[in-house]
């Protein structure tokens, strides 16, 4: 009897996973357009002495990922 509780719950699990993993992507509710004005522009973060931000500049990185669906984007 355990037995079969068992695998009607893990059968329920995978099905429950599976319902899930095929659901369309959310996309967020469209906003309002607003009549505010825009804030204030914030100031330029300081950049730190000595730091060179162009130092690896024509440089190569190279990613190696697996083919996943989850990669394409």
């Amino acid at each position: 009897m355990k037995q079969k509780i068992l695998i009607a719950l893990s059968i329920l699990l995978v099905l429950s996973f599976f319902i899930t993993a095929c659901q369309p992507a959310a996309t967020p509710a469209p906003q309002e357009p607003t009549t505010e004005e825009p804030a204030a522009e914030e100031p330029a973060v300081e950049q730190p002495a000595g730091f060179d931000w162009k130092r690896f500049e024509g440089k190569e990185i190279t990613l190696l990922l697996n083919e996943h669906p989850w990669t394409d984007g």
